[in-house]
């Protein structure tokens, strides 16, 4: 099974979101990128639980996690809400019920593989959160690893793709015996 990696290349992160489809699984994707959220804690939430500060129970570890949206992405999700959501889930699906798991891994798969990039899944999301805040707006490590839950900096470092991307750059790239 081949590991997802963060979608690194903005073009390419813009593709993947233009072929998501429709406006609910373009506003998840989005909802996952501004967060770093587990999928399984993004299908989970409620229209209620949208607030400026969000606060919930992680799925995977059970710890209380509570992060502040920008006010950009959260005006965006509440146009969304007051547009498109009639019900108590924030993204549905045709019944009404949550988006399920493999719902969502379907459309996050589809889209990438419409823009060429082959090894995307529900993890991409949290990925390329990790990598654009190191990589781009230079949050420390140690922030992310801690918005991510990570137990260690150098894990959170191969979980955003970064160790890869040094040891290509400074020892393989180099190598030329």
């Amino acid at each position: 099974m081949k590991t997802v990696q963060p979608i690194k290349d903005k073009d390419k992160l813009n593709q993947v979101i233009d072929n998501l489809g429709g406006i609910r699984n373009k506003m998840l994707f989005r909802l996952g990128l501004n967060t770093g959220l587990r999928i399984s804690d993004i299908l989970d939430l409620k229209v209620s639980d949208i607030k400026r500060t969000i606060e919930l129970q992680e799925q995977k570890t059970g710890k209380i996690k509570r992060f502040q949206l920008s006010d950009s992405f959260y005006s965006e999700l509440l146009e969304y809400i007051e547009m498109y959501c009639k019900g108590e889930w924030l993204f549905p699906s045709k019944t009404g019920e949550p988006l399920s798991y493999a719902q969502a891994y379907k459309i996050i798969k589809t889209a990438g593989k419409k823009a060429g990039v082959d090894d995307i899944g529900t993890h991409t999301m949290r990925k390329t959160f990790g990598y654009y805040a190191y990589n781009v707006l230079k949050v420390p490590i140690a922030y992310i690893m801690e918005a991510l839950n990570h137990s260690s900096e150098s894990h959170t470092l191969r979980y955003i793709g970064i160790t890869e991307d040094v040891m290509n750059d400074t020892v393989y790239g180099k190598m030329a015996l």
